[in-house]
């Protein structure tokens, strides 16, 4: 991941922001992702997996749906690198054991980005079905996938679960609910 994606990750962007940024920048994105989101809803290719409903995709982003957007982001980046994650996991135990350890350079910046986080590379290598799933949503239904997140997020809002406290910021700009971290 190019340092200027870094730059826009490391500010908050919102959902709609993250969006821009997966189609404004293709060379950003992983080509699997720039050509779903440019294929029409009925068009599958033999590769594309079946499209998930609006019901499997809130069920899919709701452990994420309401983390600050900054992690969404990176989470989003990561979960195309399965592998990786993998890898990051097992990097992290060794890392307790050897404190000069450093990742792989072949690793994705976001995965990289991800090991500040560690209980997240944890969650993800565990449940390497959902990371793969999530990845494959946003790879052929991107705008599906921030749409459900921003759903969430509405209700969440709406149902005074989530709201500006010590540890988020929560703002609504326009239609979208941006979450940053307080600090």
């Amino acid at each position: 991941m190019p340092t200027q994606l870094l730059r826009l990750i490391a500010r908050p962007i919102g959902v709609a922001g993250l969006t821009i940024l997966m189609v404004a920048s293709p060379t950003l994105v992983p080509r699997g992702l720039a050509q779903g989101a440019t294929q029409e809803a009925g068009a599958a290719s033999e590769d594309q997996p079946p499209l998930l409903t609006e019901d499997e995709l809130e069920v899919l982003v709701a452990r994420i749906a309401l983390y600050p957007d900054e992690l969404v982001a990176l989470i989003s980046s990561a979960s195309l690198y399965p592998l990786q994650i993998v890898e990051a996991e097992r990097f992290l135990e060794q890392k307790k054991a050897d404190k000069d350890l450093q990742p792989k350079e072949g690793w994705d910046d976001s995965v990289i980005s991800l090991l500040n986080y560690p209980e997240v590379v944890k969650m993800m290598s565990d449940d390497l079905d959902w990371t793969q799933a999530l990845g494959g949503a946003l790879a052929y239904q991107q705008k599906d996938v921030l749409v459900a997140i921003q759903t969430l997020r509405d209700k969440a809002v709406a149902d005074g679960v989530i709201k500006t406290d010590d540890k988020v910021k929560v703002v609504n700009e326009g239609d979208n609910v941006v979450i940053q971290a307080a600090d």
